[in-house]
């Protein structure tokens, strides 16, 4: 009895350094992939993470923490920065109110 738990221990064991092996490895083969590039930009930083989830079908979280790029800032989705009618609306009100 004493040898069969023990045994089950070091199964529990295995397959806990085997699924950390597999996490390791992939980390290793993303950064293998992707060390040539300089990335220092976030705009870079997440093109390299879109692709190496692209190229590796992997998880956002675990590419992100591979090229130290928070998930928040990968899932982020930039607005529109000229915004035509604000535009538009301070153009008339500085053209009603001149001076």
């Amino acid at each position: 009895m004493h040898e069969l738990r023990i045994l089950r221990e070091l199964e529990k064991e295995n397959l806990r350094l085997k699924q950390k092996y597999a996490k390791l490895s992939l980390d290793h083969q993303i950064l293998k992939d992707i060390v040539s590039k300089k990335v220092v930009e976030p705009d870079a930083r997440w093109e390299m993470a879109k692709y190496a989830i692209e190229t590796h079908q992997t998880s956002d979280g675990q590419v992100c923490y591979s090229v130290i790029l928070s998930r928040t800032a990968y899932r982020y989705v930039k607005k529109n920065a000229y915004d035509s009618e604000i535009q538009t609306r301070l153009s008339q009100i500085t053209e009603d109110y001149t001076r």
